[in-house]
Order: C-alpha cells, then sequence, then structure tokens
C-alpha cells in the first residue's frame, strides 16, 4: 500500500503549497486593490522611502509592511515548488492501482 501512502504524502504537499500561493495572490490582490483605489493613502512600511504624511498617517491609510513583501525571486521559487509538487502528486496518483483509486479523493486541480 506504499502507492496509496506516497499519493497521499504528495497530496498533502501540493494542498499546502497550494494554498500558500493562494494567499498570496489573496494579499497581491489586495494592495493592488488599495494602491489603485487610493494611491494617495498607501505606502510600503519599512521601505527605506518616505512619503507625505497623509500617505500613512491618515485615519485611512492602507500600509504594507515592506519587510513581508516577498520579492519576484520569492514568488518565483513559490511558483517552481507549486508545479513540482503538483507533477509529483500527479505521478504519485498515476501510481495507484484501479482498485486502490476508489477508495481516494484525486487532486482538484
Amino acid at each position: 500500500m506504499g502507492q496509496v501512502e506516497d499519493y497521499l504524502t504528495a497530496k498533502t504537499n501540493f494542498e499546502k503549497i497550494d494554498s500558500e500561493i493562494r494567499n498570496l495572490a489573496v494579499k497581491i490582490q489586495q494592495v493592488g486593490s488599495a494602491m489603485a483605489n487610493n494611491p494617495g493613502r498607501f505606502i510600503f512600511s519599512n521601505s527605506g522611502k518616505g512619503l507625505p504624511p497623509e500617505a500613512s498617517m491618515s485615519r485611512d491609510s492602507i500600509s504594507a509592511n515592506a519587510d513581508h513583501w516577498p520579492s519576484a525571486d520569492k514568488i518565483m521559487e513559490m511558483l517552481s515548488q507549486w508545479h513540482d509538487a503538483k507533477d509529483k502528486a500527479e505521478r504519485a496518483w498515476g501510481a495507484v492501482s484501479q482498485e486502490h483509486r476508489n477508495n481516494l479523493v484525486p487532486m482538484g486541480r
């Protein structure tokens, strides 16, 4: 039954990475929306760049911490991990016998 366990491990790993990517996408969308809707009230804190006080000190200002913002290289690394995990899970699913597949849920993506 090693094939089933291999598949379940690979599927769990993919789901974890998939969740991280989707959470990052939501964060990017939120920041993009804040910038698009009110660029005069948006700032990346801890960026080393200053903006007028109304950008960072207004009641309706929105801030994203630059120290927690991933670089393009980090995003590409995450995407690379996603593709690798997806491929491993699909290959593991392909190795599971039809008899055991009936008791498993295939990957949704």
